[in-house]
This record gives structure tokens, C-alpha cells and sequence, in this order.
């Protein structure tokens, strides 16, 4: 999969190709297009996780697509954005280390933005298998999560500031660890400190 911009307008969409293809061939345009921003979020299975914003709405409209570079769409997922990954690092002997992404959370916020909280969902990229996680505030803004399983860490970003967490996927709940930092520091920043995942 590329991103491609278009320079005059700005916007962008998502192209596929077949990297063992002949160099004339024609790319299948996958996502993306007038008014929209669309960017190639991750390849997991062999799939392609989409992110779309479509700005001819107000506040922009969310959605992340899940589609084959031969333009086969999997899954829509409307009024939801990525909200990060589980995932699990090895290195076998002799090979390149392999990140392996167990999970793709999604958030969807309520009335299409702002903070007025949402769902998240945690989506298995091989079966499409769902698991709602409960436990997100009622005034959430947006949510990341990193980490291994059984569980990963992140924030939750609030009207008040950020609150960090712990989201068990198997479970379906989310933890709020302490109450919201304020200054929005830490907890936003906290995949960026060395060690991290700490556990």
C-alpha cells in the first residue's frame, strides 16, 4: 500500500500495488478522495488498516477501513478512529525480530467529537471478532493504548487533562490508574519513556 498526496489540494488517499508486479501497471485506489484524508495506518495478515477524515463535514467525519491492496474492503468501521495496538515482539534466531499485532482498538466518539465520551472497542485483525471495553469516563475526548497481551497502558485524554490507564481486552474493562494530570503531560507522553511497556 502507498499514500499518495494530491500537492494542489492537500488531500490524500491510499493506493495499492502488487510489489511483485509489472512496473506498468495501473494502482487500485483503495480509499481516500475529495475533501478526504486517508492514510495507510498499519498491514496486519495482510490487510490494510485505513484511516479516513472526511473534512466536508463538521467536525470532520471519522472511519477506519479495512481493505486487501486488490480493493477488496473487509470492514467499515464509521465514526471510529484507531486508538493504537496490542501487539507482541519476538526475535527468532537467525531472522529479523517480527511485531505481531494481536489487537486494533477503536474509538468512536459520541456525537462525532468533542468530549463527550464514546465506546472502544477492541477488533482481533485475523477474525473480526469484537470486544466492547467498559469503563471509558463520560467525558472522554480520545484514547491510546499500547502494550502486550493480556494488557495494555495508555490515557485517556479528558476535559480535565489525562488520566492514565490499563485496558484489559480479554475482559472488556478499562482501569483508570490515578485521576487526570491537569498539565496533560505525563500520562500523554508516557509510550515515549525508556522501558516502556514496563511490564
Amino acid at each position: 500500500g502507498v499514500d499518495e498526496a494530491n500537492v494542489p489540494s492537500g488531500f490524500q488517499h491510499v493506493l495499492g500495488i502488487n510489489e511483485t508486479g509489472p512496473v506498468s501497471q495501473t494502482p487500485v485506489f483503495l480509499a481516500g478522495g475529495v475533501n478526504q484524508f486517508a492514510f495507510l495506518r498499519y498491514a496486519i495478515d495482510g490487510h490494510f488498516w485505513i484511516t479516513i477524515q472526511d473534512q466536508s463535514t463538521s467536525p470532520p467525519a471519522l472511519s477506519v477501513m479495512v481493505a486487501d491492496g486488490n480493493g477488496n474492503v473487509l470492514a467499515t468501521y464509521n465514526n471510529a478512529r484507531i486508538g493504537d495496538d496490542i501487539w507482541s515482539g519476538y526475535s527468532v534466531p537467525g531472522r529479523a525480530p517480527v511485531i505481531q499485532r494481536d489487537l486494533v482498538y477503536l474509538f468512536s466518539p459520541t456525537g462525532g467529537g468533542g468530549c463527550h465520551g464514546g465506546t472502544l472497542t477492541a477488533v482481533d485483525p485475523a477474525a473480526f471478532t469484537t470486544t466492547s471495553i467498559s469503563g471509558l469516563p463520560a467525558d472522554a475526548c480520545s484514547v491510546l493504548a499500547f502494550g502486550w497481551l493480556p494488557a495494555s497502558v495508555g490515557f485517556v485524554q479528558e476535559p480535565a487533562g489525562s488520566s492514565p490507564v490499563e485496558v484489559d481486552p480479554v475482559g472488556g474493562k478499562m482501569y483508570t490508574l490515578l485521576g487526570p494530570d491537569p498539565s496533560g503531560g505525563l500520562f500523554l507522553n508516557v509510550a515515549n519513556i525508556y522501558g516502556y511497556p514496563f511490564f
